[in-house]
This record gives structure tokens, sequence and C-alpha cells, in this order.
């Protein structure tokens, strides 16, 4: 009793889904028509790369800002904070943000690169000597197992 109650209550429910979707598609005529045209392929090729252009002209101008903005003028010192002896001892003083100059920037910068590439001179003479010893390592042992073979 209760299979057949289930087999007829299956059968009604395709029934009626395919009836409503018979009617949804009676409803509709076809696509929606486009208010605007389309673009062609070149225009929309163009209009992303000009896009992308101005993207990366804007970032660049952002970035080159806010370096400039981080550096003491050439003319300036280093190190230009004015210190104000207060008559409070509970009062607070703030400092102006230590600032260097383009030319120390630079002189670090030169200073780094030039122990970076000694330490990797160092590095690679030792990969070297040890792929040298390896080397001979290999061919020894090498010898060794073809002489087996002899």
């Amino acid at each position: 009793m209760l299979g057949n109650f289930l087999l007829r209550s299956i059968f009604l429910l395709m029934i009626i889904s395919c009836i409503t979707v018979d009617m949804q598609s009676s409803t509709t005529k076809g696509p929606p028509k486009r208010t605007t045209p389309r673009t062609g392929f070149v225009k929309t090729l163009f209009q992303v790369a000009y896009e992308q252009w101005a993207d990366t002209r804007n970032t660049f101008g952002k970035i080159n800002k806010m370096l400039n903005d981080n550096f003491a003028p050439e003319g300036a010192a280093a190190a230009t904070v004015s210190t104000t002896e207060s008559s409070d001892p509970n009062a607070t003083t703030t400092k102006a943000p230590y600032r260097i100059t383009r030319n120390e920037f630079s002189r670090i910068l030169r200073r780094n690169v030039k122990g970076l590439v000694r330490l990797f001179n160092l590095e690679l003479d030792e990969a070297l000597k040890q792929s040298k010893i390896t080397d001979k390592e290999f061919n020894r042992n090498a010898s060794i197992e073809f002489s087996k073979f002899l």
C-alpha cells in the first residue's frame, strides 16, 4: 500500500514538473535583444591595452611619489631633528622621522651589493672545488665498477 502511494506521488510530481517546464518555455520567445550594440574585437583589444597602460602609468607615478617623499633633500643634513627643552617633566616630545638622502641610500646599496657579490664568489668557488672532488670520486668509483666486467 505504501509502495503504491509512493509510486503515485513520484508519477504526479513528474507530470507537474513537465507541465511547468512546458509553460515556462512557451512564455519565452527567444533570447532578449541587446539594447547596446557589441563592440568589435579590435576595439575591445585596444581598449584593454589602453586601460592596462594607464593603470601601469598611474601605479609608477604613485610609487615614484612615495619614494620621493621618503628621501631628504640633497642639501639638507640627514638628521635634522630639532629638540626643544620643556620645563614640564611629564611632557612628551615627538621627533621627526629619520630620513636619508639619495647619496646615502646609494652608498648603502652599493656596499650591500658588493658584499653580496663577494659572498656569491666565495660560494661559487667552494661549489666548484666540491664539484671537482665529486667528479674525481665518481671517476674513481666508475673505473672500479667497470674494471669488474673487463
